[in-house]
C-alpha cells in the first residue's frame, strides 16, 4: 500500500501562537503550523506504514526542535518564555505514523542545494503520497522543494495530493487567526505545462488528455448526480463545455493515434475533427485555454473532405512532431494515394495501388533510358494504367522522381533499421526526411502549414562560399545559381601544405566546420566548398553528419590554341552540385 508522507521544514525563527484556519477548519493554538497542518490533513488517522518528516537544518534543530528547558528567549522582549519544541509536540500528539527528523544543509551554495536535493529525493519512495508544508522554507527551498515533488512524480511515480502554506503575514489580530493557503495549482500548473510540451513537441496526447478528463469528470458527476443540491452547483454552460470538450479530447486522442500508427484510411477522410470543430473558444479549465488556439492551429491544413492531401500533410505534422518514421511512411503512401485518387483508382485496393507505383518506377527507367529493365505483368489493362500514369505530367517532372526515389530509400533505411553498409547518420537523414516532405507539397500543390510558412520567413538563408575564387569575380551566371541559396557570404579557403598529415588536416576541417555551425544557428546554411582535397572531403563529410549540404561547382572547358603553340582555356559555370 502507498505511504502518505507529510514534510515540512522547521525555521528558526521565534514564533508567535496563533490558530490556522483553511475554510471550516480551525487549528488549536500553537507556534507551529506544522500542528496545525497535522490537524487539517487529520494525521492521526494515519497508520504507522505512513511517515512525517521534518527537515532540519542545524540550527533549527536548536531553535524550535528540541528545546533545552522548553524555555526560549523572546529578542524582542528580551524575556525568556514557555516554548516546547516542536519535537516535543508531536510525541504528545501520539501519531500512529513515525516521525523522523531528517538533517538537511542551510544551502549557502551549489554544493548545499544537491545535498538538500538528494537528501529529499532519497526519503520518498515509489508510489508515496505527498502533503508538503512550504510555511517556513528559506531562501529558495520553496521553489526547490516544489521542482523536486514535481520531478518525483515522473521518477516514483509520487502524487503530490497537497501543498501548503502557512499565512502568518495576514494574521486576523481580532481573531488570532492565520490562513493556510492551498499552493496545490502551482504542481497542478507545472503537470498542464508538461502535458503542454509533449504535445505540441511530441505529438503525446496522453497527458492532455489525462488532465482534462480529470476536470471534465468531476463536473459531469455533479451534473448527472441524484442529489438536487450537487446538481445545483453545475450550471447548464458548465455542463456543456465539460461535455464538449470530452468530445474534444476523445477527438484528439483519435487523431493523434491515426498518425502515431499510420491509419491512412482514417487520415485519407479523418471523421475525428467533426469531434474537434464544435469546440468553445474557451473552457473552464484555465491552463488548457492558451493551448486550444495552438491545437487548432496544427489542424487546419487537415480537411474532413476525403483527399490524399490530408495524408500528404500527415507526413508534415508527424515529421514536426519527431515521428520521422511515420512521416516517411505517411507521406510514401500519401504520395500513391494522391495519384490513386487522380485516376480513380479504389485507395483500399492494395493490388490496384501497385499501379501508381510501378508507374513511378517505369517513368524513372525511361528517364534513364533503361525503360527494357522494366518488368511488365501478365495484366493488360493494369500495365495499360501504368503507362498512361507514367506519362503524368507530376511523375515526369526530374525533381518529383529524384526525391521519390529518395524517399524510397528512407523507407528501406527505417525498415531496416539501417542494418546496411554506409547507413545515413540521424542528422542528415532527418534534413533528407524535411526536404523530401517540402519537395512533395510543392510539387503536388498541397499547401505549406502557416507555422513552417512564417519559420522559413524569419529565418534567412546563406550561401558560404568556400573556396578560393571569390564571389565577386563569379560569372553573371552562377551569381544567379547562388542566389537560389540564399545571401552569397565568402570564406577563403586555407593554403595547404603538402607535407601537413591526416591529423592536422582533421584539425584544421574542424575549425571550419565550429565556424559554419554557429553561422548555421540562425540561418538556413549551404556550402560551397572547393579546394586541396583532403581537406574538401574532411570538411564536407563533418558538415554533413550535421545535416548541413554542401554543394561543388561544375564547369565546362574551352581550350583554344593559339598561333604561338600556347593554349588559352576558359572555364564556364554550368551549375551547383550536391555532395552526395
Amino acid at each position: 500500500m502507498a505511504r502518505r508522507v507529510f514534510i515540512s521544514v522547521l525555521g528558526t525563527g521565534f514564533y508567535k501562537k496563533c490558530k490556522y484556519c483553511k475554510d471550516t477548519f480551525v487549528s488549536s493554538e500553537t507556534r507551529f503550523i506544522q500542528q496545525a497542518l497535522i490537524e487539517y490533513h487529520n494525521i492521526k488517522s494515519w497508520t504507522d506504514n505512513d511517515r512525517v518528516f521534518i527537515l532540519l537544518t542545524d540550527r533549527a534543530k536548536t531553535e524550535n526542535w528540541d528545546i533545552a528547558d522548553n524555555q526560549k528567549c523572546n529578542k524582542i522582549t528580551g524575556e525568556h518564555e514557555d516554548y516546547a519544541g516542536l519535537k516535543h509536540i508531536i510525541e504528545d500528539m501520539s501519531l500512529p505514523a513515525k516521525t523522523e527528523e531528517v538533517r538537511i544543509d542551510d544551502g549557502k551554495n551549489e554544493g548545499e542545494t544537491w545535498n538538500i536535493f538528494n537528501t529529499v529525493y532519497n526519503i520518498l519512495e515509489e508510489g508515496d503520497e505527498l502533503y508538503v508544508d512550504l510555511t517556513h522554507s528559506f531562501r529558495y527551498l520553496p521553489m526547490l522543494i516544489l521542482v523536486l515533488s514535481n520531478y518525483a512524480k515522473f521518477m516514483k511515480k509520487v502524487n503530490v495530493a497537497a501543498i501548503s502554506y502557512g499565512n502568518y503575514e495576514a494574521l486576523d489580530h481580532a481573531e488570532n487567526k492565520a490562513p493556510i493557503v492551498d499552493l496545490l495549482p502551482l504542481s497542478i500548473l507545472q503537470d498542464w505545462t508538461f502535458a503542454a510540451a509533449n504535445f505540441l513537441s511530441n505529438g503525446d496526447v496522453n497527458g492532455l488528455k489525462y488532465l482534462c478528463e480529470k476536470k471534465t469528470s468531476h463536473v459531469l458527476k455533479l451534473a448527472h448526480s441524484q442529489n438536487p443540491d450537487e446538481q445545483n452547483k453545475i450550471d447548464e454552460s458548465l455542463k456543456n463545455n465539460a461535455k464538449a470538450l470530452k468530445k474534444f479530447t476523445g477527438g484528439l486522442q483519435q487523431f493523434v493515434d491515426s498518425m502515431k500508427f499510420c491509419r491512412g484510411l482514417d487520415i485519407y477522410c479523418p471523421a475525428t475533427l467533426d469531434n474537434m470543430t464544435d469546440m468553445p473558444e474557451t473552457t473552464f479549465i484555465q491552463p488548457l485555454n492558451p493551448l486550444l488556439d495552438k491545437i487548432k492551429l496544427s489542424m487546419t491544413e487537415f480537411t474532413t473532405e476525403k483527399t490524399a492531401k490530408n495524408c500528404i500533410m500527415a507526413a508534415r505534422w508527424c515529421f514536426d512532431k519527431g515521428q520521422y518514421q511515420a512521416a516517411v511512411t505517411m507521406l510514401k503512401e500519401g504520395i500513391t494515394t494522391f495519384f490513386c485518387e487522380r485516376y480513380g483508382i479504389p485507395i483500399n485496393d492494395s493490388h490496384k495501388r501497385e499501379i501508381a507505383n510501378k508507374a513511378i518506377i517505369k517513368a524513372d527507367m525511361r528517364r534513364k533510358k533503361k525503360e527494357h529493365e522494366y518488368i511488365s505483368s501478365n495484366d493488360k489493362d493494369f500495365e495499360k494504367l501504368v503507362d498512361i500514369i507514367a506519362s503524368d505530367g507530376y511523375i515526369v517532372d526530374d525533381t518529383f522522381l529524384s526525391k521519390y526515389k529518395a524517399l524510397e530509400e528512407m523507407r528501406n533505411d527505417f525498415n531496416h533499421a539501417g542494418m546496411r553498409n554506409n547507413p545515413v547518420v540521424p542528422n542528415k537523414l532527418r534534413k533528407n526526411i524535411d526536404e523530401c516532405i517540402t519537395a512533395m507539397i510543392n510539387i503536388l500543390n498541397v499547401p505549406k502549414p502557416k507555422a513552417q510558412e512564417t519559420a522559413e520567413q524569419e529565418r534567412p538563408r546563406l550561401f558560404i562560399n568556400l573556396s578560393n575564387h571569390p564571389s565577386a569575380k563569379w560569372s553573371r551566371e552562377q551569381l544567379d545559381a547562388a542566389k537560389a541559396y540564399g545571401e552569397c557570404m565568402d570564406m577563403p579557403f586555407p593554403n595547404i601544405d603538402p607535407l601537413e598529415d591526416e591529423n592536422k588536416i582533421s584539425e584544421i576541417a574542424d575549425k571550419y566546420v565550429t565556424e559554419i555551425l554557429e553561422k548555421a544557428k540562425d540561418c538556413e546554411v549551404t556550402v560551397h566548398v572547393m579546394g586541396e582535397m583532403n581537406l574538401t572531403f574532411n570538411i564536407v563529410r563533418k558538415l554533413q553528419s550535421h545535416g548541413i549540404t554542401c554543394v561543388a561547382s561544375t564547369s565546362y572547358r574551352i581550350t583554344e590554341e593559339m598561333s604561338d603553340g600556347s593554349k588559352k582555356i576558359e572555364f564556364h559555370f554550368k551549375r551547383f552540385r550536391k555532395y552526395e
